[in-house]
């Protein structure tokens, strides 16, 4: 995003021509990402309170507004993406929420009972995925891996919810620090330009 200077002001006048709302997007999928995949793999051991401030602010925030600024474009497919995944951090959040969610039924009910509502809460999420996947195959590189692996994640963890095993969220886990990592770079990519810095980032076209 480019600040334009006016000849006649000393503040800087935005130009919404020249925003990447994807580089907003990728941010906040970026930090809730790498929290979602610390608590996942075990690194962090009481992690509801650590995902829930992530997903209710910063990954729920940035990736409506971004998806708000894609519909003002008309890009449909980020404006789709952006606004439902956003939703999804939101969602996510409260069903983390002591006392709210699934996680109300923590102690109450079994653990095999606390899985099958994990993953009837991540399967419809599951088959959003598979779409969102299936419309990056004649867009760019880095934007089929960033949806793949989203998939993954998803995949991973409403098959561990579904059968209980243990193994196969911490694998999600992985890939979402994975995750994490390629949409930092990428919206590194997306911000780093030759008036700010020497530094250029390539990305698969």
């Amino acid at each position: 995003m480019r600040i334009l200077w006016s000849a006649t002001q000393k503040k800087p006048l935005l130009s919404v021509n020249t925003m990447n709302p994807g580089a907003l997007c990728l941010a906040g999928l970026a930090i809730v990402t790498m929290t979602v995949g610390l608590a996942n793999t075990g690194t962090i051991v009481d992690f509801p309170p650590v995902v829930i401030g992530s997903c209710l602010t910063v990954a729920f925030i940035s990736n409506v507004l971004a998806g708000l600024l894609e519909l003002r474009a008309g890009n449909t497919f980020s404006a789709v993406s952006d606004i439902c995944y956003g939703c999804y951090f939101l969602s996510y959040g409260i069903f983390l929420l002591p006392g709210m969610g699934g996680y109300s039924v923590e102690g109450e009910k079994s653990a095999q009972d606390l899985g099958m509502a994990e993953g009837i809460f991540y399967l419809p999420w599951l088959m959003f995925a598979v779409l969102m996947f299936l419309g990056t195959l004649r867009q760019s590189r880095i934007a089929q891996l960033i949806h793949g692996q989203v998939f993954m994640v998803f995949f991973l963890e409403t098959v561990g919810a579904f059968t209980q095993m243990a193994v196969l969220t911490k694998i999600s886990g992985w890939i979402c620090i994975i995750l994490s990592l390629t949409c930092y770079y990428t919206t590194a990519s997306f911000i780093y330009n030759s008036s700010i810095t020497p530094i250029s980032l390539p990305i698969g076209v």
